[in-house]
C-alpha cells in the first residue's frame, strides 16, 4: 500500500499568517526606523534649540541648541543647568516658575537671559512642558529661541519713549524759564540804558551776564526735548570736528592725544551747524573730562549703510539707507551699566556736584532726534567709551557759507504797538523798553482783551506784539480774530519755544515773524524798527 502524504490545511495557514505577520512586523520596524531617522534629521536640522532637561542636566540636546551657547552636543549633554543661565538669581527665577507651572500641569513660555561658553550673554525665549507632571525626575522638553535683537528693540523702544516723555516736561519748564529770563534781561538791559551810576551798570550787567548763562541751559533743555529752532543748510563735518579740535587744543590736557580718522567722503549732511558743533563739542568735552589722568580722544568719521534691523532698533524717524557715521571715543573711566539707560536724560550726570549740569548729553541727544538721526554709546567701567551719531548722509548737497545779515536801517522810531504778553515781567519790560525809544505802546494780559481792544483801534496800531502761550484765548486764536478784523494786521509773534510747529504754523498765516524768549533789547528794537517801516513784510525769522 503506497504511503499517502498527510495534509495539514490548518498548519499552510497558520504559517502563512505568521509570515504575514512576520513581514508586517519588519515593515513597521522599518517604518520606524525611518520616522525615527527623519525625526532625528528634523530635530537635528531645526533652527530652533530642543532637547531634554533631566535632574537639572541636559539628558539631549540638538545642534541649535549647542550653537545658542557655543557648544557642542558632546559638551553640552549633561552639563548643569545651572551654569546656562545669565546669574544664579535668573536660574532661581525661571526655577521658580517653572515648578508653579508643573503643580497646574501647564506649559511654560517665558523669557530669560543665558550665558554663552565665552562669557556673553544673550536673551532667549524659553518653553518647557513636563513629561509628567506628577514626576518632575522624568525630564522637561525644552526649546530655546535667541530673541536678543527683538529685546534690544523693545529696550530701545521704552526708552525712547521715556525720553520723549521727559522731552516733554523739558520743554514746559524750559518755557516757563524763558518767560522768567525774558522779564529780567529787558529791566537788567533797562538798567544798563538809563543809568550813568558805574555801579549800578557794573551790577545790571552782571545780571545780564548771570541771565544769559541761565538762557544758554534753558537752550539746552529745549535742544533735548526738540523745540529748538533749525536752521538748515548743507554741513561739512569734518570742518565741524576740525573746529571742535581747535577749540578744545587751547583748555586740553597735554597728557591727553587727539586722534582722528576722517573717511567719511564726502562728508556732508543737512543739518543746522550751530546745533550740530554744539553736540560734537558736549561730546568731546565729555571724553576730555572722562580722562582726569590723561588718555587719548578719537574723533572718526565713516559712511555706512543701516538696515531694517538697525531703525528698528532706533525709532522716531530712522529708515534705512546711508548714514553719516561721527564716533568720538575716550579711554577714560567708562560708564557704569547701570547709568547707561539713563545718560541722555537731563540733569543727570555722573559727575562730581558742581562740576556738571546734566545737561549736555541730553541736549546731544534731542540734536540728533532733530536731525532724523540716531545715537549710541557703548562704555564699560575703566574701559571707556564710545559715543556714536549717525546722521542722514546727502552727498550731492555742498556746504555754503553763511550769508552775513545786513544792519537794519534807521527808523524815526514812531507808531502805536499793541503788545500782549501774560507774564507781567516781560509785558512791562518790553513796553518801558519800547516807550523810551518814542513807540506808543498798549500793554494787554490776555488774547481776550487784546482782541477786543483791536476791534476798536485796528486803524491806529501799527503793529500786534503777540505771545503765543496764553489764558483763555492763545496767540494762534487771537492772531486769526485779528485778522479777520484786518487781513493786513502786522503782527510778530513771542514764544518761550524755539521756532517750533505751532509758531510756523501763524507765520504761514501771515505773521510777519517771530522773537524767541529771552531776547536782548536790541534785537526787540531791530525787528519792531523793521516791521513798522515796511510796506510788504519780508523779514528775516531768524
Amino acid at each position: 500500500m503506497a504511503s499517502e502524504e498527510l495534509e495539514f490545511p490548518e498548519f499552510e495557514k497558520l504559517a502563512t499568517s505568521a509570515n504575514w505577520m512576520i513581514a508586517q512586523r519588519r515593515k513597521a520596524e522599518d517604518a520606524l526606523r525611518e520616522h525615527r531617522k527623519l525625526m532625528d534629521l528634523t530635530l537635528s536640522a531645526s533652527s530652533i534649540g530642543l532637547g531634554m532637561a533631566k535632574d537639572r542636566k541636559i539628558a539631549w540636546a540638538n545642534e541649535a541648541m549647542g550653537d545658542l551657547f557655543g557648544l557642542s552636543i558632546e559638551e553640552l549633554e549633561g552639563a548643569d543647568f545651572r551654569t546656562l543661565y545669565a546669574t544664579e538669581n535668573e536660574y532661581d527665577r525661571v526655577g521658580k516658575i517653572l515648578y508653579d507651572h508643573q503643580e497646574r500641569d501647564q506649559a511654560v513660555e517665558l523669557d530669560a537671559e543665558f550665558r554663552r561658553s565665552d562669557g556673553s550673554l544673550f536673551y532667549g525665549q524659553y518653553r518647557a512642558t513636563y513629561l509628567d507632571a506628577t514626576d518632575a525626575s522624568k525630564g522637561v522638553i525644552l526649546s530655546l529661541v535667541d530673541i536678543t535683537e527683538r529685546k534690544r528693540a523693545e529696550e530701545k523702544l521704552s526708552e525712547s519713549r521715556r525720553l520723549e516723555a521727559i522731552g516733554q516736561l523739558a520743554g514746559g519748564v524750559a518755557h516757563d524759564f524763558n518767560n522768567q529770563l525774558a522779564g529780567i534781561i529787558n529791566f537788567a538791559g533797562l538798567l544798563l540804558r538809563n543809568q550813568s551810576n558805574d555801579r549800578t551798570r557794573k551790577y545790571a550787567d552782571m545780571i545780564l551776564h548771570t541771565a544769559r548763562r541761565s538762557a544758554d541751559l534753558t537752550s539746552q533743555l529745549l535742544a533735548f526735548s526738540r523745540k529748538a529752532e533749525l536752521k538748515i543748510t548743507p554741513v561739512d563735518i569734518h570742518a565741524l570736528v576740525e573746529e571742535v579740535v581747535s577749540l578744545l587744543s587751547h583748555t586740553i590736557d597735554r597728557r591727553i592725544a587727539i586722534t582722528q580718522r576722517l573717511d567719511a567722503d564726502p562728508p556732508t549732511t543737512m543739518g543746522d551747524v550751530s546745533q550740530l558743533q554744539s553736540a560734537l563739542l558736549n561730546l568731546a568735552i565729555n571724553a576730555r573730562d572722562a580722562m582726569p589722568d590723561g588718555g587719548e580722544l578719537g574723533l572718526a568719521t565713516d559712511v555706512v549703510t543701516l538696515d531694517e534691523a538697525f531703525c528698528r532698533a532706533h525709532p522716531h524717524g530712522i529708515t534705512p539707507g546711508p548714514f553719516l557715521l561721527i564716533s568720538i571715543s575716550d579711554t577714560g573711566t567708562g560708564i557704569e551699566a547701570s547709568a547707561l539707560s539713563h545718560i541722555f536724560e537731563p540733569f543727570f550726570t555722573t559727575k562730581k556736584p558742581g562740576t556738571g549740569t546734566g545737561l549736555g548729553l541730553a541736549a546731544v541727544y534731542g540734536t540728533v532726534k532733530s536731525h532724523k538721526g540716531a545715537i549710541d554709546v557703548e562704555s564699560e567701567l575703566g574701559q571707556g567709551s564710545v559715543f556714536s551719531i549717525y546722521l542722514p548722509h546727502t552727498p550731492t548737497q555742498k556746504p555754503t557759507p553763511p550769508v552775513q545779515k545786513q544792519p537794519a536801517a534807521p527808523t524815526d522810531c514812531k507808531g502805536t504797538i499793541l503788545l500782549v504778553d501774560d507774564e507781567r515781567s516781560v509785558r512791562e519790560s518790553s513796553c518801558e523798553a519800547l516807550r523810551d525809544l518814542g513807540y506808543t505802546v498798549v500793554p494787554s494780559e490776555n488774547g481776550v482783551d487784546a482782541v477786543n481792544y483791536y476791534q476798536a483801534h485796528w486803524q491806529t496800531t501799527d503793529l500786534v506784539i503777540l505771545d503765543m502761550m496764553m489764558p483763555q484765548v492763545n496767540g494762534h486764536d487771537a492772531f486769526r480774530s485779528m485778522r479777520r478784523i484786518n487781513p493786513t494786521a502786522k503782527v510778530m509773534l513771542l514764544s518761550g519755544f524755539s521756532l517750533n510747529s505751532a509758531v510756523q504754523a501763524v507765520l504761514d498765516e501771515g505773521a510777519l515773524d517771530y522773537l524767541p524768549k529771552p531776547f536782548d533789547l536790541p534785537v526787540l528794537y531791530d525787528k519792531v524798527a523793521r516791521l513798522i517801516s515796511a510796506e510788504e513784510p519780508a523779514p528775516d525769522r531768524h
